[in-house]
């Protein structure tokens, strides 16, 4: 065999010329090798971007905000740093989530600026770009719950003449009541003095004004009247007469609802009005719908709802209520109240059975706002009244002329 011959039969100048190439590839695959694990160990080792600050800015309310930014990829955790004017007010540092509230009262009426920056094993990112906020404080002064909780009460607050009644039982010694309040307002007094919510004692054996204080500095005045009430007395523009016992429909423990009735019948100086003038005329209307099922405690107001807002066809004519019974009393305004209606067939004996403490009823028939829907659910020419000498409640025609006595709950 020639000695210029491998033993696979390849030239030897063949294989002095490989091995130049050979080892260029080695080369090129090592330089590959290492510029990717530079790479990967550069990219492990980045520190976190930009985050994006997003609120708050501009005008707020609230003295704690909630400070809120954009996730950054790679970041472990946040800082963040607020400030009024050049003074720093919160440094925030290891804040693991997406935003931050303050638990530290941020002056009014001053500039804020803010920022926050993400990091991670290698160090902290460039900071967020600086957002600024002032907090302007608002006008809010309102009393929206009051009560005892002993003896338990529960206040009607009324915003529109800014008052708060609270019922109390009969016999409660008023000299030192503790109150519970919740207020929109800034701080509240009484007595010229700061009341905290459920320590401060007061004497409401005669109203109290309490004086709820905004943040803007901006006041407004409640005057909380604490009694106890009984059938028989004046209040809120007639007599009371009737207090919800435990069983009725509406019945709150702790909470005093009930009927309060006119000072006098509506139907005064007639003999009697009609209880509708749809389905008034005897015999006619056939076609006519219930419009006040209800007959117990609770549902008057929805039955004078219906029934004035009735309309009908009879013989042929389109007709719609214009007078009657529910329409007297929804349209009357007594009292400084205009949420008067035809008290319903279980609401109209407890008149009856009150009428010796409250007076002014004649011994007659009163009508109710709850028609006989039950003798025939297609038609409803008749409705319930009671006579108030014998007690007696029956069903008559519309257009029987019959006294009626408006109420309005409490």
């Amino acid at each position: 065999m020639p000695q210029s011959a491998t033993l696979t039969g390849k030239p030897a100048t063949w294989r002095r010329a490989c091995k130049p190439l050979t080892l260029a590839l080695f080369l090129l695959t090592l330089v590959v090798v290492l510029l990717a694990g530079a790479s990967a160990s550069l990219a492990g080792s980045a520190k976190p971007g930009k985050p994006t600050a997003k609120t708050p800015e501009g005008i707020i309310a609230s003295t704690t905000p909630t400070f809120m930014w954009g996730e950054v990829k790679g970041a472990v955790k946040y800082e963040l740093r607020v400030y009024e004017g050049k003074t720093q007010r919160i440094k925030k540092i290891d804040i693991k989530t997406l935003s931050y509230t303050s638990n530290l009262d941020l002056t009014e009426n001053i500039d804020h600026t803010w920022k926050v920056r993400a990091s991670n094993a290698h160090g902290a990112g460039p900071w967020s770009k600086t957002l600024a906020f002032r907090v302007a404080p608002d006008s809010l002064k309102a009393i929206t719950d009051f009560r005892f909780a002993w003896p338990y009460a529960v206040g009607d607050i009324d915003e529109t003449r800014h008052t708060i009644d609270i019922i109390l039982p009969a016999g409660t010694d008023r000299s030192a009541l503790i109150a519970t309040f919740v207020t929109s307002g800034a701080f509240v007094a009484a007595f010229g003095a700061p009341q905290v919510c459920g320590v401060t004692p007061n004497d409401f054996t005669f109203p109290v004004l309490y004086t709820v204080t905004a943040r803007d500095g901006s006041t407004q005045d409640y005057v909380v009247a604490a009694f106890t009430l009984e059938i028989g007395d004046l209040y809120q523009g007639g007599i009371v007469s009737y207090i919800l016992q435990a069983g009725d429909p509406g019945f709150v423990a702790g909470e005093t609802h009930g009927l309060i009735a006119a000072v006098a019948d509506q139907s005064a100086g007639i003999a009697g009005v009609v209880w509708s003038t749809i389905g008034s005329v005897p015999g006619g209307g056939t076609d006519i719908r219930p419009a006040g099922p209800g007959q117990a405690i609770g549902t008057g107001q929805a039955n004078t709802t219906g029934i004035v807002n009735q309309t009908a066809t009879i013989e042929g004519q389109y007709v719609k209520c214009t007078g009657g019974a529910a329409y007297l009393c929804d349209g009357l305004s007594e009292g400084g109240y205009d949420d008067w209606f035809l008290p319903s067939k279980d609401e109209l004996n407890k008149l009856y059975l009150s009428q010796d403490v409250v007076g002014g009823y004649a011994p007659t028939d009163y009508w109710s706002s709850s028609d006989n829907y039950e003798l025939d659910l297609n038609s409803a020419t008749a409705a319930w009244s009671q006579n108030f000498a014998s007690g007696v409640q029956g069903h008559w025609g519309k257009y029987f002329l019959y006294r009626v006595r408006a109420v309005r709950a409490f």
